[in-house]
């Protein structure tokens, strides 16, 4: 027990043989999972979050591999976390999602509780960003999915109409749905831009944790996140129906920025995103060179 205690090295293989293998606790949903990935926009970056994650444990290794396991505490968080993947698997869940959130869920417990009997608390402690971006990988259940997809759905609107507003544009509007002179829109549930907007979720997160050290500052532009992805939407509903409406009303029905302008504009909104990421990075580096001068 002293041996493993102070063995990086055996803790490591436990560790990583340990949640490797607590994929197993999905069962016989684990098929299912992988044809969620590969069929289903809203998930396809279930595949990701667990890589990014490791990526960055892996990286900031040296701050936690001195610490002592945690044993106890570590056994009982991976009881806990197995005892509730155990129950779920025998439980026939309507919705095939919902009974993979909830196994998400107690494999995430085991993850923890294997770090925590590896590293203890204060390992954990000091591996914050991993962990906490580990829990992306926990599949949304539909009645979830569907709540923030009504969420985007809406949010794009009030962004669109105020756009319309700016650029001095006719319109009524009845919820998701816009009348213009020549068209009227519908901002349906596939154009909500839930690909999209986990994928600026991802790639924010991990800008984040890259450039900033200032927990105020991570969370200002973590936040930001939301509303910049609402406006990537907004820009491309409004730019595609301008077109079809004064040049060719194939833009709205049969174009490329209809069908695959997604990351077009994508990059648009990270050309906006990123300079003032790296803005609040080099206030934050100036900063700390002010103090280390003054002191």
């Amino acid at each position: 027990m002293f041996k493993f205690k102070n063995n990086s090295l055996t803790k490591t293989l436990t560790f990583i043989t340990g949640s490797a293998l607590s994929l197993l606790l999905f069962g016989k949903d684990i098929g299912v999972l992988f044809h969620l990935v590969n069929n289903n926009s809203e998930y396809t970056h279930l595949a990701v979050i667990p890589l990014v994650s490791g990526f960055f444990l892996w990286s900031g290794r040296k701050q936690f591999l001195t610490e002592r396991a945690n044993l106890i505490i570590g056994a009982v968080v991976v009881a806990c976390g197995l005892v509730l993947a155990i129950m779920l698997n025998a439980v026939v869940f309507e919705d095939q999602v919902t009974g993979l959130s909830l196994k998400g869920i107690g494999i995430i417990i085991v993850i923890y509780g294997l770090f925590i009997l590896c590293w203890g608390f204060n390992g954990l402690r000091k591996s914050v960003f991993p962990f906490i971006f580990l829990l992306l990988a926990i599949p949304f259940p539909s009645g979830m999915l569907n709540a923030i997809i009504a969420f985007l759905q809406h949010g794009s609107a009030v962004m669109v109409e105020g756009i319309y507003t700016i650029l001095g544009q006719t319109f009524v509007r009845d919820g998701v749905v816009f009348h213009l002179n020549t068209l009227s829109i519908t901002i349906a549930p596939e154009c909500s831009g839930i690909r999209s907007t986990m994928a600026l979720i991802v790639t924010g997160a991990v800008a984040v944790e890259m450039f900033l050290k200032n927990g105020w500052n991570k969370t200002l532009m973590l936040l930001l996140i939301i509303p910049m992805s609402l406006l990537k939407n907004a820009i491309r509903i409004v730019t595609i129906t301008m077109l079809a409406q004064y040049v060719d009303m194939s833009f709205l029905t049969d174009s490329f920025l209809h069908k695959s302008g997604g990351v077009f504009f994508y990059l648009i909104v990270l050309a906006i995103y990123f300079p003032l990421l790296i803005l609040l990075a080099r206030l934050e580096h100036h900063k700390t060179i002010v103090v280390k001068e003054s002191q």
